[in-house]
């Protein structure tokens, strides 16, 4: 995410963005102001407010600064050392206060949590532009970055959004950007945009089954969006998109086979509860990747309206977010299987690849991040994962490092380009993580041809979800009206011939008419 205002002068900003990290870009007004006159004969004319505003700002950034300043004789050794160290607030705003105006940085990039977590501080600080970039991050009206951001664009004279995955199906994601624009652009707020845009479950009135009115909401927004695709803006080598197919143990097929066809099932030593087809299907995803959380207490969501959008968000029951009084989970256990097809198969690409290529591998559990965490390092087989300081550096830049390991919804707002193949180990339900995390390697400076491989279970409910997102369907929305796909048989052949759920030509379709007989003789 970043904020970007006018500037002449962008060293700090040109820097970052040359690694690929953009957060937010913040300059105070008085920072804009041009001041023409040479550094060496105008001293800084900003308050002690206003001075340790711009200390602060330069964030981790500051030693680029000292050391220039240094080099232009604006400091020496001593001030330079007290500015480094531990010196009070007050000395450091005497060595400060020599520093001539204009060689302070007129842009300084800071991270998006800053915008919620030092709010207090932005509200204090004017802006003429705002460029928000990857804007997906901020569709959730009841987040405190969404808010905190809308807060700070309602002051600006401008205010510009860039997003690659603005929206990814759902027409509730264009509430906030819009409201960010102008809240003048829609006129309502997100209550009222529901009723007029959604449509909701007879039985869950949280529950959103479709959308109406798409043509009113098109004439809203298509007059503040300009759009351009990749290929229109930038040259790429060619991505080839294929899948990698595995044959799960005995032992995962005879857990799969008792989810399908039971209400609850015993593993470990505990019984889980596999009522909704939602909970099925992440369970059956967890069992296809060697493992099966089983400490949780599940009986309060099968009643819950949340249910498919806490499964698609990896949301726990009793957990951060959850909205069920349930027990909270202490640490969670994990039944591990003996024997990991895709484990086994990682392994294998991994030993078949050539010594000097690099490779992203994305997983949507942390389970998984540990188990591949420990096979790589037992292998000697140098990787590094979001958590790693600096690592999108000591990746594209450090040969020992042949791998990126993370979680796919951390692939947002990094560049890899060093990396010419990208692996799926495991899917989420979620479109937009899996488009952002896709590109991390298929951005400007990419020039050698990518291949992404989806780690794949034939003839299982992996393969219909892996389908639905390679057709751009974000699958929690999916299930939402059409529950029942994601474990049918037919569901590649009805996505490929665009026959929709109880429509003719649906294997369920006579189920639709059986309701409709009945309901006609009742009536």
């Amino acid at each position: 995410m970043s904020f970007q205002t006018r500037s002449e002068q962008r060293r700090a900003q040109r820097e970052t963005i040359a690694k690929g990290e953009w957060d937010i870009l913040l300059t105070t007004f008085d920072m804009l102001t041009d001041r023409r006159a040479s550094p060496k004969k105008r001293v800084c004319g900003m308050s002690n407010d206003e001075l340790w505003e711009a200390w602060w700002m330069l964030g981790d950034k500051r030693d680029f600064y000292l050391e220039s300043w240094r080099k232009d004789d604006l400091l020496d050794s001593r001030e330079e050392a007290a500015l480094r160290g531990d010196a009070t607030k007050a000395a450091k705003l005497k060595i400060l206060a020599k520093i001539p105006q204009n060689a302070f940085p007129r842009s300084v990039v800071r991270e998006a949590r800053d915008a919620a977590s030092n709010e207090m501080f932005f509200k204090r600080l004017g802006f003429d532009n705002i460029i928000i970039d990857e804007a997906s991050r901020c569709l959730n009206p009841e987040s405190l970055r969404s808010q905190a951001i809308d807060t700070l664009a309602a002051r600006a004279g401008r205010v510009y959004l860039l997003s690659g995955t603005l929206c990814v199906g759902r027409p509730t994601d264009f509430f906030m950007p819009m409201h960010i624009l102008d809240p003048a652009m829609l006129g309502m707020k997100f209550d009222r945009f529901k009723q007029l845009f959604c449509v909701f479950s007879a039985h869950n009135p949280h529950m959103i089954t479709g959308y109406k009115n798409l043509d009113i909401l098109k004439l809203y927004i298509q007059p503040h969006i300009i759009e351009r695709s990749r290929s229109e803006c930038i040259d790429l080598p060619k991505r080839t998109i294929v899948r990698r197919y595995y044959t799960p143990s005995d032992a995962a097929i005879d857990v799969l086979e008792r989810i399908r066809t039971n209400d609850t099932i015993r593993i470990g030593g505990k019984v889980l509860g596999v009522e909704q087809p939602v909970v099925k299907i992440a369970r059956a995803m967890q069992v296809l990747n060697g493992f099966l959380y089983v400490g949780e207490d599940n009986d309060a969501c099968n009643s819950c309206g949340h249910v498919v959008s806490c499964v698609s968000e990896g949301i726990h029951p009793g957990g951060k977010g959850c909205t069920k009084q349930v027990a909270k989970r202490t640490d969670r256990e994990v039944h591990v299987f003996k024997e990991n097809s895709k484990l086994a198969l990682l392994e294998e690409d991994l030993s078949d690849s050539r010594p000097e290529e690099k490779i992203i591998i994305w997983a949507w559990y942390r389970q998984d991040i540990k188990v591949i965490a420990e096979m790589l390092t037992k292998k000697g087989i140098g990787f590094v994962t979001p958590e790693t300081k600096d690592c999108t550096r000591k990746f594209n830049t450090d040969d020992s490092i042949r791998v990126f390991l993370g979680q796919t919804v951390q692939g947002i707002g990094i560049t890899l380009n060093a990396a010419t193949c990208t692996i799926y180990y495991s899917h989420g339900m979620s479109l937009e993580p899996r488009l952002q995390s896709m590109d991390r390697n298929y951005r400007i400076g990419q020039t050698k041809p990518v291949i992404v491989k989806d780690y794949v279970a034939k003839g299982t409910v992996e393969e219909n979800v892996v389908e639905l997102l390679e057709h751009k369907k974000d699958v929690k929305e999916f299930m939402q009206k059409d529950i029942r796909c994601p474990t049918c048989e037919h569901c590649m052949l009805c996505l490929k011939e665009g026959i929709e759920y109880l429509k003719k030509g649906c294997v369920h379709f006579g189920e639709r008419k059986n309701a409709e007989t009945k309901k006609g003789v009742w009536l």
